[in-house]
């Protein structure tokens, strides 16, 4: 019982963390889409999906 209450706080954690991460990008995204022009928005893109693998990568490793 112990174990599946720490991996279900592990998860909302988790949960949260991306979450945040995504509104964050989202939000920039959209800031850049309206009042820059379409390169930023594209750069925001492209910026995001670099971390995410950077981080993926990382994540992947640590666990091992």
């Amino acid at each position: 019982m112990e174990e599946l209450k720490r991996l279900f706080t592990s998860f909302i954690k988790e949960f949260l963390l991306y979450g945040l991460v995504v509104v964050f990008f989202v939000g920039w995204w959209l800031i850049c889409m309206v009042y820059f022009t379409e390169i930023w928005g594209r750069l925001v893109i492209i910026g995001a999906v670099v971390i995410a693998i950077i981080y993926a990568h990382f994540d992947s490793k640590w666990q091992r």
